[in-house]
């Protein structure tokens, strides 16, 4: 059995990453990682670590989308010490209510992204229910 929990922000980006990446069908299926910044370590407000778009067009798993492939901002993630930030880019109400019924919290991010909606993902546990929220926000954006 597992007795340490994964917090690290950058480890925590990667595996939020790696989830949004690896789904090829659904409501997550249009959506890839974009622009990653690879040098991030994290701070207390929080450093950009990669975007989430939308995909104009067909979608290959094996690179990073094209300018000209990239559509509309979705989210941001912003790595902390501890967690992340994944700033989405929605009507507040409607990630205010995902991210309750998921369990996460609402995270203030104007010093980063004040144009989003914040949701804490503290741990590596909670990044399947933030992947959930993406779900749910990125379902009704279509």
């Amino acid at each position: 059995m597992v007795e340490e929990r994964l917090t690290d922000g950058y480890r925590v980006a990667e595996l939020l990453a790696s989830e949004i990446d690896g789904r090829t069908s659904g409501p997550l299926g249009d959506l890839a990682v974009t622009d990653p910044d690879r040098t991030v370590e994290g701070s207390a407000a929080g450093e950009r670590a990669f975007d989430v778009r939308r995909l104009d067009g067909e979608r290959d798993p094996r690179r990073e989308p094209r300018p000209a492939e990239r559509g509309p901002l979705l989210a941001r993630a912003f790595v902390h010490e501890e967690g992340i930030t994944l700033a989405i880019h929605a009507e507040r109400s409607r990630v205010a209510v995902a991210a309750e019924s998921a369990g996460l919290s609402i995270d203030e991010c104007e010093a980063t992204d004040p144009a989003a909606v914040g949701v804490a993902i503290p741990s590596g546990a909670a990044v399947k229910r933030a992947v959930d929220v993406l779900a749910s926000v990125a379902d009704a954006a279509e």
